[in-house]
């Protein structure tokens, strides 16, 4: 890091903008705070991944929607460093969780944990590999526990909470997706700017997005939704659930193959549907079109 200076010759802390200012212009230009952390991850990780664990760096490879490249960054050392090792499996249970292979994060949650029993982390991924495991009334018992150790009321308001000082990653009380999760479903009247902030302090969780691509079909704002389906199917191309919504939500939303944008998208899709064998899903699928057809002749909608 010697060639990494946040303070100038004279001692001053230089601020963002001197020090890249071409780059705090484009940061300045992007109204999502997800993408903005994309780019001062840009900015940084030339100079500070060569002195970061490799959980760490993939800590902010998952953040930043890029599972692959953690995968890769934690199969390097092929197994847990001799120290901080319950950080490892913690961070090899979040990768797992992107990959959605479940059994295989609930095993990593399981080792972290015990090595460190106390661990904040770790018994968050305990927690949310149980619930994917349908292990449900163990997971959220942790995740209810550990909310009891870490939520603090607003100074300002008794028994509520500051969504940030709630849910917000990684500073938060329990910065844990599924928790917050179901605390935004459980709301009879759900706030869009509670799924805002969902998406864009859980950029890289796959459940937080699908959860916000479904609850969009529902208000009846089928574009959005498609769009929310694809982005996830783009940056996680392994998510059946996300690639098949996409496809036929450009099919119907472009029935007649007007819009050159769509048509390239579904194409891509359907070929990947095929290749992976994905098609069995077809009967299903078909359904849904028909019920997003008739949605879309509906006037009242």
């Amino acid at each position: 890091m010697a060639d990494f200076k946040l303070v100038s010759d004279h001692g001053r802390v230089m601020p963002f903008h001197e020090l890249w200012p071409a780059t705090f212009d484009q940061w300045m230009e992007l109204d999502s705070w997800a993408d903005r952390r994309t780019i001062l991850y840009e900015v940084l990780d030339p100079h500070l991944a060569g002195d970061l664990p490799s959980w760490l760096v993939a800590e902010r490879l998952l953040d930043d929607c890029q599972a692959e490249e953690a995968r890769r960054t934690l199969a390097v050392e092929r197994g847990p460093p001799d120290t901080e090792a319950h950080e490892w499996w913690a961070t090899v249970s979040k990768c797992y969780s992107a990959f959605l292979m479940y059994e295989h994060s609930l095993d990593a949650a399981k080792r972290a944990v015990a090595l460190a029993p106390n661990h904040k982390r770790a018994r968050i991924q305990l927690g949310e590999a149980l619930i994917y495991m349908d292990d449900t009334d163990r997971g959220l018992e942790i995740l209810r526990s550990l909310w009891r150790e870490h939520a603090q009321p607003s100074e300002h308001r008794q028994n509520t909470y500051d969504l940030d000082e709630a849910f917000g990653f990684p500073h938060g009380a329990l910065p844990s997706p599924l928790w917050a999760l179901a605390i935004v479903k459980s709301q009879e009247d759900v706030d869009p700017s509670m799924w805002s902030f969902l998406v864009e302090e859980y950029p890289g969780d796959p459940e937080i997005r699908c959860n916000h691509a479904h609850w969009l079909m529902d208000q009846g704002e089928r574009l959005e939704a498609c769009l929310a389906f694809f982005q996830l199917a783009y940056v996680m191309p392994w998510h059946r659930v996300a690639t098949l919504y996409a496809c036929v939500l450009f099919r119907t939303l472009d029935p007649r193959g007007e819009i050159p944008e769509f048509q390239e998208h579904r194409a891509d899709l359907e070929h990947r549907i095929e290749s992976l064998g994905w098609s069995d899903e077809s009967e299903a699928l078909a359904e849904l079109e028909q019920e997003l057809r008739e949605r879309n002749s509906d006037p009242a909608l």
